[in-house]
């Protein structure tokens, strides 16, 4: 069966589940207690995330050519956050059998940090594309805050 807008009903919904992840001692106590191990195993995975992000960082730096550890110098204090999303079944997508759960994490500036490409990639030859803004300004735009 395939989904049709001129003949059904159309729902815009959303589950899901914000959570706050970093720095963890200051927001596990917000975290749901329902499930027995849920606070043990989201920490672990979300320190695990952390450091993920934290090594593509440095690489990232080190690819541009740049010290290890400039963007995370320029990032100021991180930020991070997850998502647990849940679809239910629904024939407007691939799989209209079974729900899907998608968890994306977010890894964020603080909102000081200043967004702009570093004097090292930019010249009066190769000035930059796009004016520079800090995250609390692109998060704000984003959210239509």
């Amino acid at each position: 069966m395939c989904f049709n807008i001129r003949t059904e009903k159309v729902t815009n919904w959303r589950d899901y589940l914000r959570l706050h992840c970093y720095p963890i001692d200051k927001f596990i106590d917000e975290w749901p207690t329902n499930l027995a191990s849920f606070q043990a195993h989201l920490a672990e995975y979300c320190q695990s995330t952390r450091n993920l992000a934290l090594q593509l960082i440095v690489a990232i730096s080190e690819s541009l050519g740049l010290h290890k550890d400039y963007m995370n110098t320029q990032l100021g204090k991180h930020a991070q956050h997850m998502v647990l999303n849940y679809y239910p079944a629904c024939s407007a997508i691939v799989n209209c059998d079974k729900e899907r759960i998608s968890i994306p994490t977010f890894y964020c500036p603080s909102p000081e940090a200043v967004i702009r490409p570093t004097s090292e990639v930019v010249s009066d030859d190769a000035p930059a594309v796009y004016r520079q803004f800090t995250y609390g300004e692109y998060y704000e735009k984003f959210n239509g805050l």
